[in-house]
């Protein structure tokens, strides 16, 4: 167990330090749970790059593995800190943070603390009644972690399971990535964090809190499974993006450590891959619109400079350990992609099954409160009113990975091999969890604060 512990604990230390070096002095910038709550996820995603690795370089990871990690992190310590020193000296003066939160945000933030504590006994209860979970946890995740561990020299045999002849191997599918069975990472102390460097306490605590009442996040949450990992790293990439054009788009370390994260997003998931292209257009296009070709190119290149630890690391896993392609991709022929996408049918059963899961009351998979909120948005921003303008252009990239992400998904669906139906039910509650905590991300930014909503009210002229 202490093993253990510290085989976490040391990449987790390591990410904190080299975020700490990294960390730009802008909105956000003395936000300290932000910055722990991605080291949190680059540390989980570091531990399980080494643990693989380890695997590939030198086989089954001993006590040698932990003494390495230990090098490293000194090794890294040092690089860190005279990399701090000699960017310290660079940094503009720290922009200003927020305004505090008045009596109405220090409300917010208590329920949503409150809030916060019953979800996580609610999860802890989940996980003890469910040890090992159940579904994809059992068959995809936790069955490649445990081949992982105990296979010992024979690892490599948990990519042998590709038979397109076999049905039952569908249940282990050898090209899912490899993130989740090392570990597990949360959004709402994320989305909390996010918004209140940007847009105050009040306004992050009405976001997490939107996040924490959806009843599925939380099952999703404790059941194992790589979707609220992929959620973390998906939102953790767009807010630092969020808190780059915040700063004015001054200092391009946010796009590096945005790199970072969504390159273990990748990592984490097949939608991370589509995460990463929608990600690499919505920037080029977003600057290049506002700043000209050459500053969206600048920004393509330090966003593939941190995406390129993780990219080799999933290029390598994906053409030298992987051996088929991956099960969506194997039925796709040009004609029968056209016939599918041809089919008016599908597009029925595909919108009609998403305005089900939204927007039907006591849905069995418990998403019908992200509709609730869709539904209450155009209230909420009509009597809160717009954000100002600084807010409205940072809100911009959540709002359209969001749209394109969606659209992606809608496109897998009308294309599938698989039945559709089954697909469908399957699948679509999961994969509106990736996207649920960026729109409330894009919301939260684009509305004005219950603090902003007061202060107007109190300016108007009486009569």
């Amino acid at each position: 167990m202490a093993a253990l512990a510290l085989s976490l604990l040391v990449p987790a230390v390591v990410a904190f330090v080299g975020v700490t070096a990294l960390w730009p002095a802008g909105p956000g910038g003395r936000t300290p749970l932000l910055r722990a709550c991605v080291a949190l996820g680059l540390g989980l995603g570091f531990s399980s790059w080494a643990y693989f690795l380890w695997l590939v370089a030198a086989g089954p990871p001993g006590p040698g593995f932990v003494a390495a990690e230990l090098v490293a992190l000194v090794v890294l310590l040092g690089v860190f800190v005279r990399l701090r020193r000699s960017w310290r000296a660079a940094d503009p003066a720290p922009a200003a943070e927020p305004a505090g939160a008045g009596r109405l945000g220090v409300a917010l933030v208590v329920v949503f603390a409150a809030v916060c504590a019953a979800r996580l006994v609610q999860v802890v209860g989940l996980n003890a009644q469910r040890p090992h979970s159940d579904g994809d946890a059992i068959f995809i995740w936790n069955l490649k972690a445990r081949l992982l561990y105990r296979a010992g020299d024979d690892w490599r045999l948990l990519f042998g399971f590709a038979n397109p002849n076999n049905a039952t191997v569908a249940l282990a599918p050898p090209d899912y990535p490899l993130l989740v069975p090392a570990s597990v990472a949360g959004c709402l102390a994320l989305l909390y964090a996010a918004v209140a460097a940007v847009r105050g306490r009040g306004q992050g605590a009405i976001a997490g809190l939107a996040l924490a009442a959806t009843p599925w996040f939380v099952h999703l949450g404790s059941a194992q499974v790589a979707d609220i990992p992929l959620s973390f790293y998906m939102l953790a990439a767009v807010a630092l993006l969020v808190l780059y054009d915040a700063g004015g788009g001054a200092d391009r370390r946010w796009v590096v450590l945005a790199g970072l994260v969504a390159g273990l997003a990748g990592w984490a998931k097949n939608e991370g891959c589509l995460f990463v292209a929608v990600l690499f257009v919505v920037r080029l296009l977003l600057v290049a619109a506002r700043s000209g070709r050459r500053a969206a190119a600048r920004e393509s290149a330090a966003l593939a400079l941190g995406l390129l630890p993780f990219g080799c690391l999933l290029l390598y896993f994906r053409l030298g350990l992987v051996p088929a392609a991956n099960y969506l991709l194997a039925d796709q022929g040009g004609q029968t992609t056209l016939e599918r996408l041809a089919d008016p049918g599908r597009y029925r059963a595909v919108l009609g099954h998403l305005f089900v899961q939204l927007f039907w009351p006591g849905h069995r998979l418990h998403t019908s409160s992200i509709g609730a909120v869709v539904l209450l948005a155009p209230v909420y921003r009509m009597l809160l009113g717009r954000a100002p303008a600084a807010a409205r252009r940072a809100a911009a990239t959540p709002a359209l990975v969001t749209l394109l992400m969606l659209l992606g998904y809608v496109l897998v669906y009308l294309t599938t091999p698989l039945e559709l139906q089954g697909h469908l039910r399957s699948s679509l509650h999961r994969l509106l969890m990736h996207l649920w905590p960026l729109a409330l991300l894009w919301l939260a930014l684009a509305s004005a604060t219950p603090e902003e909503a007061l202060a107007r009210g109190k300016e108007a002229p009486a009569g």
